[in-house]
């Protein structure tokens, strides 16, 4: 009875379906080559300060607000971009493509036409719909600025490979002309796409370039790392191994694509029959956790090579210690989809979102447990602290189909907590309406009785009466009427007394007294006249200084008399628009739940498929190893008759 291996092929199966993932740089549609612009408009401003924030339900719901009351009128073509791509952040690509189309139906300009165009590209590519992101994304001209364009020939680059298009692939990427940071990622396409459409050579030479990028940034280590393990692994698969262990040995033991590495050159070794040198590689992964696929290869297949170097007692205990391990891995595994089919995503309200310590919610909650920041602004998936649980989903955790899941998750569980607060917030608006028509009632009255007390129109009346008699006081060039209340009261006594001094005998001493008086009232006439012009000027004046104030009481007047007939009616509609809301609001409720309740069976489905899939993959090693072991120990038997 021979032993089985696992067999070199299942790793290439599996690495390659890694390793094949196309690099991609991803920048914000909405705003990618946008040159910075004046804002002319307020509110399209506050707008921007939420966008910029990356709080886009905000700038959602300003821009709409703004839009809808004719706000914005300098920023028509750029609020509208600006809405298309938050749509399309949110997974609304109904929303966005409508969006996009109708700016398109503008005879829009071509910078406005080319961020369309990419943007209905990008909306094409994560629907699935490979043609019509290809057939957008080719109507994007080269006249744009570099970033953009070396991001849209990445995206079709993409977007070609996916429908095997990797001849014209590579052809577009020959060309790319992006920014230098940014040049690995289109060699790395470049080298996949040239390998795939069989131009083997010029392939293997670009990702070469890539694996000898002189970095010290921890991103591109990773690429770095990607383009070695691709060519370790894809020239494994072509039966060179030795070229293969060259590329394998490259891969960081610290990076994160050193588990496959490691396994992959003890695979390579045995392909070239040096299984002692195997025994290193998969030594280092069997210090690793058995919950990573490639150390539960390991696990089995270094028995393997044990046995190959007839070292079967070694291998027989290898062995055994493979199928405890496996198992308690199975049975662990199957704990943890008991978990999630029991715990995995509720969805209630009264309890929130995230109330149970389910194995998924662990592994996306950032920084630890008790933290309410479950993403990124950008509601991408955070650092995943590491445990025994989240080791099973860290590939279900990239794959795109769970990212968009989990982000249209997000959302909704945002939506739902949104419509909790404001269910909660909308009887506020119940207790202002009523404040206000209290104090509506309370100073009204102290209002009219104020208004009562100074009419406007009898203060005009006086005006007119005043300026009519200075009028006559003018024609008649009466001096006399300008005098002082002082000037008055002592013109009156200096003509009194002359009356006084005309009844008296006519003496020396009246008569003395007589030209005095005269003399007096002579000085104040003369006073009086030569001051008259001037006081004339100034009563004018003063008169004049009086009609703008008049009329602008007036005006106040009026103002306030339709304030107050008005006043009864400016509470009409509020009652029944607030319980509109409310109504709104608590029918929207119970559909969130719903969606959230889809929503989440959807994610969970995810996981248990993926955990499905180890769950077999498990299985089968634990029976090759049982095989395997009942084969060493016949060959052990066979050699020496009896067991080790």
């Amino acid at each position: 009875m021979q032993c089985t291996p696992v067999t070199r092929r299942t790793l290439v199966r599996h690495g390659m379906c890694i390793a094949w993932l196309v690099f991609g740089w991803v920048v914000n549609p909405v705003m990618a080559g946008k040159e910075p612009r004046q804002v002319r408009d307020l509110h399209y401003g506050e707008v921007l300060f939420h966008f910029y924030q990356d709080d886009y339900f905000p700038a959602i719901t300003h821009l709409l607000a703004a839009d809808m009351q004719e706000r914005m009128p300098n920023h028509p073509i750029d609020s509208q971009l600006l809405l298309g791509g938050m749509e399309l952040s949110y997974g609304m690509n109904r929303e966005a493509t409508r969006v996009f189309h109708e700016l398109l139906d503008q005879n829009a300009e071509e910078p406005v036409r080319n961020r369309i165009w990419f943007s209905l590209g990008k909306i094409g590519y994560q629907r699935g719909y490979l043609q019509e992101a290809e057939d957008a994304l080719k109507r994007v001209t080269s006249n744009v600025s570099r970033a953009v364009h070396g991001q849209q020939q990445l995206l079709l680059a993409q977007v070609l490979m996916q429908q095997g298009k990797y001849q014209e692939a590579a052809e577009l990427l020959r060309e790319w002309k992006g920014p230098k940071q940014f040049s690995g990622y289109a060699d790395y396409n470049l080298g996949v796409a040239l390998i795939k459409s069989g131009n083997e050579d010029a392939g293997v030479a670009r990702l070469e370039d890539v694996g000898e990028l002189k970095t010290a940034n921890s991103e591109t280590y990773s690429l770095r790392d990607k383009a070695n393990l691709t060519l370790g692994l894809h020239l494994l698969g072509a039966d060179q191994p030795d070229s293969a262990r060259h590329y394998l040995n490259r891969v960081r033991l610290s990076g994160p694509f050193a588990n496959l590495a490691l396994l992959g050159a003890g695979w390579a070794d045995t392909e070239t029959g040096n299984f002692q040198s195997a025994l290193v590689p998969w030594n280092e992964l069997l210090g690793r956790s058995p919950a990573d696929p490639p150390v539960q290869e390991a696990l089995v297949a270094m028995p393997y090579a044990l046995g190959q170097l007839n070292a079967r007692a070694d291998a027989i205990q290898h062995y055994q210690r493979a199928i405890d391990l496996l198992s308690e891995e199975g049975r662990h595994l199957d704990q943890v989809v008991d978990n999630i089919e029991q715990v995995l995503f509720p969805h209630t309200l009264d309890q929130g979102v995230f109330v149970e310590a389910g194995v998924l919610q662990q592994a996306l909650m950032v920084g630890g447990s008790g933290t309410s920041r479950l993403m990124s602004p950008d509601r991408n998936l955070g650092t995943v602290p590491y445990s025994p649980e989240t080791g099973y989903l860290v590939q279900l955790l990239a794959l795109h189909e769970f990212q968009e899941a989990w982000k249209n998750y997000h959302d909704l569980q945002y939506l739902a907590t949104n419509l909790t607060y404001w269910n909660e917030q909308i009887d506020t608006y119940d207790a202002m309406l009523a404040n206000r028509r209290e104090a509506y009632k309370e100073r009204m009255p102290r209002v009219e009785a104020a208004q009562h007390t100074l009419d406007p129109g009898q203060v005009r009346d006086r005006w007119h009466d005043l300026k009519a008699r200075l009028d006559q006081i003018a024609d008649a060039n009466d001096y006399l009427a300008l005098a002082t209340t002082r000037e008055g009261q002592m013109w009156q006594k200096l003509k009194g007394l002359g009356a006084r001094l005309e009844r008296l005998p006519a003496t020396e001493k009246t008569e003395q007294l007589k030209e005095k008086r005269r003399l007096l009232a002579g000085v104040l006439r003369w006073q009086l006249n030569a001051s008259y012009k001037e006081r004339l000027w100034q009563a004018r004046k003063m008169l004049n200084d009086l009609d703008g104030p008049l009329v602008q009481a007036r005006q106040g007047r009026a103002a306030l008399e339709h304030a107050m007939a008005g006043a009864t009616h400016q509470f009409v509609g509020y009652d029944d628009q607030i319980a509109e809301l409310r109504t709104r609001i608590r029918k929207l409720q119970p559909h969130i739940v719903r969606t959230l309740a889809r929503q989440g069976e959807y994610l969970r489905n995810l996981a248990l498929k993926e955990l499905e899939l180890r769950r077999r993959n498990l299985k089968r090693y634990v029976l090759q190893a049982r095989f395997a072991l009942a084969a060493t120990y016949d060959q052990a038997t066979n050699a020496r008759g009896n067991l080790p």
